[in-house]
């Protein structure tokens, strides 16, 4: 059975921190470094599935390599090739050729950069790290706060860390209670893409988010918490793709998904 380890936890809460400004902002969590890494390779997994859903379009082909050549930078290129240079040496070659290229890739190009990402991920990490269920939930933490993120962006809202006012943070907490608001149909006002980028990075975050729930952590939940967050991780998906609100977004990650994963993992305030 897998272990559960200890992993502090700033939680700073929704509701009770309020700025002077009168807005409030969402979790922000204290990670590991193997939290940090997983979720830096799950960013990376979303630009790939971002070049594979834009195939046709070379400029943002280009922009995605060059997000991924950022994420990849000398720092943790080190921290790869340290652990196993050939899987390092596949993936660098593998995101130079799509910068030099000029054009997409196609499934099977996307999968085998998938599973090199995948073995270094195991070659980084300690077996028993991979299988702890709580570092595992803090890399989903970290990957939902960088949804909000690129969201935000692609809207061209005023915080990456999604600020709302403090009846719309109430509003969006109370639908915690319920097991699902896929009754919402509210939507942007203008509903216009400013960074298109951005959207496909958070629209392919959220799925890559919601694998790594359903493989690392769904097996150490009781059923009524599986159906609650199952029900959470596709609301997430369908608002994303339906273009939703910035508050509607954020009160799936803030007030459902984060607070549930910090109940059922202990984690502890800091």
């Amino acid at each position: 059975m897998k272990s559960f380890q200890h992993v502090k936890l700033i939680l700073l809460s929704t509701v009770g921190v309020l700025s002077f400004s009168g807005l409030v902002q969402g979790h922000t969590f204290t990670p590991n470094e193997d939290s940090v890494f997983l979720s830096l390779m799950d960013d990376l997994k979303s630009v790939i599935l971002s070049i594979r859903a834009n195939g046709d379009n070379v400029t943002l082909i280009t922009e995605y390599a060059n997000d991924a050549s950022l994420l990849l930078n000398s720092s943790t290129m080190k921290e790869i090739n340290e652990k196993n240079q050939r899987l390092g040496t596949t993936l660098s070659s593998s995101i130079m050729k799509l910068r030099n290229g000029n054009g997409g890739i196609g499934e099977h190009e996307a999968i085998m950069i998938k599973d090199t990402i995948d073995e270094i991920i195991s070659a980084r990490i300690d077996k028993s790290d991979l299988e702890n269920a709580t570092i595992q939930s803090l890399a989903i933490s970290l990957d939902l706060n960088k949804i909000i993120e690129y969201y935000s962006k692609a809207y061209d809202t005023t915080s990456s860390k999604m600020n709302m006012s403090e009846h719309s943070v109430m509003k969006e907490l109370h639908s915690q209670n319920s097991s699902s608001t896929s009754n919402s149909t509210s939507s942007h006002s203008n509903n216009t893409i400013n960074d298109i980028r951005s959207y496909y990075r958070g629209l392919n975050l959220a799925n890559v988010t919601t694998e790594r729930f359903n493989t690392e952590v769904k097996e150490f939940l009781n059923p009524k918490d599986i159906e609650f967050l199952n029900t959470a991780f596709i609301d997430l998906r369908t608002r994303l793709s339906e273009k939703s609100t910035i508050n509607d977004i954020s009160g799936i990650i803030h007030g459902q998904i984060q607070p549930t994963l910090q109940r059922i993992f202990k984690l502890v305030l800091e």
